[in-house]
């Protein structure tokens, strides 16, 4: 068992045994608060299966075992929990089984009523007749909620791996909607600590749809697809990153520099005067 695979060569629907309804049921059998060392100085944590015990031995077949799953406590605080693959048996999970003494029931029986014979005038008597009187019964009373959930949190991703870990704090202003065949159902806007729940919701497919606030990217993908059971809770957490901001580059513009314009000038030169001189011929 893994943070990817529930066993050799099968995968948890979603990591972390996080998709409810496929790799374990929405809401625990059992819970405790966050380890205390005054409470649990010899390090381990009790939990009481006592009615899922008792549920699978009046329904065998859906006997599929149990998953410690830690969940995020008020204070980072790193907790290991050992599963009963780890290597010292002596930290393997064990279950303690006990057994108490039936109490006595007391059962009414039936009680006769005499009916009073008449005087003999030839008509024939009749016999007593016993008449049962019934014994109690306990009547079954539903107690199984119909309504599921869909809950999870936004957080900021600081290493951007898809993975929440210890350190990375929920992120506020992230807008999350729920659909369902296409219409929606309802939206939220994250607090501080990144939450959001939708309640009351029918057994069926939703998809959670969630947009990222200003000036972040996901880690996760913004859609998801999730299954609701009755009275179980489907867990859908987005992964958030602060994107980078890019910096302004100077780019130089060429700049004009006026080039000289070169007059020409005629200067008129003197020129020569000329005359005809006759030519006499002897």
């Amino acid at each position: 068992m893994s943070w990817t695979h529930a066993s050799q060569g099968v995968m948890w629907a979603a990591p972390g045994a996080n998709g409810a309804g496929i790799d374990r049921k929405g809401l625990p059998v059992a819970e405790v608060e966050c380890y205390e060392p005054a409470a649990d100085a010899d390090g381990w944590i009790d939990l009481d299966v006592t009615d899922a015990a008792l549920y699978w031995l009046a329904h065998p077949a859906e006997n599929f075992g149990l998953i410690v799953k830690g969940y995020r406590c008020g204070h980072t605080t790193l907790y290991r929990l050992s599963a009963s693959e780890a290597g010292d048996p002596a930290l393997r999970p064990q279950m303690a089984l006990g057994y108490l003494p039936l109490e006595p029931v007391e059962v009414e029986t039936a009680t006769p009523t005499l009916t009073p014979m008449p005087t003999a005038t030839g008509t024939p008597s009749l016999a007593p007749t016993a008449t049962a009187t019934a014994t109690p019964t306990a009547s079954a009373t539903a107690t199984a909620e119909t309504a599921g959930v869909v809950a999870g949190h936004v957080w900021l991703d600081i290493v951007r791996n898809g993975i929440w870990q210890a350190g990375e704090p929920g992120l506020a202003g992230a807008t999350v909607r729920l659909y369902r065949d296409g219409m929606p159902v309802g939206n939220a806007i994250t607090p501080a600590d990144g939450g959001y729940a939708f309640a009351g919701l029918e057994p069926g497919e939703y998809v959670v749809v969630e947009t990222d606030p200003a000036g972040y990217g996901s880690t996760t993908g913004n859609n998801r697809a999730v299954t609701v059971v009755a009275g179980g809770c489907a867990e859908v957490d987005f992964g958030d990153y602060l994107m980078d901001t890019p910096t302004a580059t100077h780019t130089l513009s060429p700049t004009l520099t006026a080039t000289p314009e070169v007059a020409l000038v005629f200067t008129p030169t003197a020129m020569p005067a000329r005359g005809w001189l006759p030519l006499v011929w002897k």
